[in-house]
């Protein structure tokens, strides 16, 4: 094969799916077409994006979410994301620039604070302290997702507090918000907030089993924090090493951080010599800790949807529990179900969340990692592996498609993390592994090497998660396509899979609007 054939078939490939008519599939196969969205609607949508990205200046993020938040007393949050973001190792980020320079041209401090000043002056936030020589001043700097220098976090000081079964190590809410801030606030007030809103996530890692004679190993819960302010960074507010013995656990592992947000929602803390309030926006978790601060069954139980009360069916075949393909007989769930503690199938105690001003339905969303990437993905792939001889991929097939991932893990961007690994290293995939495939590697190297049905019911799944981490344009239009597309998907599972396998990840795609 010639240099550059490779890259000349991917970019071919690419543009023979970009002609896939997309319209005509879903006025096809989907119950209500795209066509009751007329051009005027979806010009004016893209009107209003082209103003505010014209009219961008750099407290508009803060405006927007300030106004909105005037307008409805509860937060509505389409995605929050915690994880990284796209990275390479090899490409040196302005930090490392910034120091290199310092060390090869060993300017002065006052040059330095100078370029600093400037950068400041351009919309780049910058900590106060900048080093009192060339090595301190590049080294107190560091890049942060969106763009904002910052000082390095720092983790010092943090409490052990003894639990039943566990220790919790709370680091606590106000002590890192205020190291966060720290190394973020300067003498401006474009980003001001009286309020400020925090993003919460919750995830329950589970250690590897233990070798025989070694006991059993702790899991955790891990909590983190994020503030809707332009500096995107996550922080830890506390992580819980022990056992989950009891479905109430949970309260009592949560219990401080209660008590401390409680204070703080209802009286103002001083940062650098100004009063904030803290309020939560929204909260993320995967389903095992969805289901232990809420005090709601598992996810593998029969009412164990948090979005439904729709009965699932124990397949003891499977080591599942299948739900309907539809969720049109099923009942939504409600926060009031929350308030008034209703012990039930789903509830099975009362969580100590609810004494804050939470909505334990409307402001929960399950992290799409898990439900997706890990979940769905996962289990496609071993259908498509070890399952029943109508999907299931042969041997040839199956080396033809690990080929083609290494062949493209040396044309891979830079900007993702990691590179493409074969299937032969199936077992050591982890959700960015299975959130690239999907996203990105999937359409080319299962083309040509599964069923045109199944290809095409893959791609439903593939479009849908494309589109609604596409961001916010075109929002009223991408969420009605998307919900079609995995409507679709869901029932188009059943028939070609079998209806025992829908299990509790693929239901939750019926409720893709709470999905992240």
């Amino acid at each position: 094969m010639k240099r550059g054939e490779l890259p000349r078939r991917i970019n071919r490939s690419l543009k023979k799916m970009a002609k896939l008519n997309l319209l005509t599939v879903l006025n096809e196969n989907v119950t209500k077409p795209i066509t009751r969205f007329f051009r005027n609607d979806i010009i004016e949508l893209q009107r209003n994006k082209t103003k505010a990205e014209y009219h961008y200046c750099s407290n508009y993020r803060v405006t927007r979410d300030t106004e909105k938040c005037k307008k409805a007393s509860k937060h509505t949050v389409k995605c929050i994301e915690f994880s990284c973001r796209e990275y390479s190792p090899n490409k040196p980020t302005l930090r490392d620039q910034l120091k290199e320079f310092t060390m090869k041209h060993n300017p002065s401090e006052d040059m330095v604070k100078d370029l600093l000043s400037i950068m400041k002056d351009n919309g780049l936030e910058l900590s106060n302290s900048s080093g009192s020589s060339n090595d301190s001043a590049s080294s107190s700097i560091s890049l942060s997702s969106e763009g904002s220098f910052c000082a390095p976090p720092t983790y010092h000081n943090f409490d052990v507090i003894p639990m039943s079964v566990g220790r919790y190590l709370s680091f606590g809410i106000k002590r890192s918000v205020t190291n966060y801030l720290q190394r973020f606030v300067d003498d401006s007030n474009h980003w001001y907030m009286k309020t400020l809103f925090m993003d919460m996530a919750f995830y329950v890692v589970k250690s590897e089993k233990a070798k025989e004679g070694t006991g059993q190993l702790p899991h955790y819960l891990i909590i983190l924090g994020k503030l809707s302010i332009q500096l995107d960074e996550p922080f830890v507010i506390g992580v819980y090493q022990g056992a989950f013995p009891t479905p109430t656990i949970a309260n009592e592992i949560l219990r401080p951080l209660v008590d401390e947000m409680k204070e703080l929602e209802n009286r103002k803390f001083e940062i650098e010599s100004r009063a904030y309030l803290l309020s939560i926006r929204a909260v993320l978790c995967d389903p095992i800790a969805n289901s232990l601060i809420t005090c709601t069954a598992l996810p593998n139980s029969q009412y164990g949807c948090s979005k439904c009360n729709q009965k699932g069916q124990l397949q003891f075949n499977e080591g599942i529990t299948s739900f309907p393909p539809t969720a049109n007989l099923a009942t939504l769930r409600t926060d009031d179900d929350f308030v008034y503690g209703l012990i039930n199938g789903h509830h099975v105690g009362v969580p100590v969340l609810g004494e804050l001003n939470l909505d334990l339905k409307s402001q929960f969303m399950i992290d799409y990692k898990y439900v997706v990437c890990e979940g769905i993905m996962k289990r496609l792939m071993n259908l498509w592996m070890t399952g029943k001889l109508d999907y299931r991929l042969n041997k040839q097939s199956l080396q033809k498609i690990s080929s083609k991932m290494v062949a493209m893990a040396k044309y891979c961007p830079r900007e993702f993390r990691q590179k493409p690994k074969p299937l032969e290293e199936l077992d050591r995939w982890d959700a960015y592994d299975w959130r690239q495939f999907l996203l990105y590697y999937s359409p080319i190297v299962l083309k040509k090497h599964m069923s045109h049905k199944y290809y095409v019911h893959f791609l439903y799944l593939h479009l849908a998660m494309r589109i609604l981490i596409s961001g916010e344009i075109f929002v009223e239009c991408n969420t009605f396509v998307a919900g079609q597309l995995l409507n679709t998907f869901v029932a188009d599972f059943s028939n070609l899979y079998g209806s025992q396998l829908i299990d509790y990840n693929v239901h939750n795609l019926l409720h893709s609007r709470r999905l992240t």
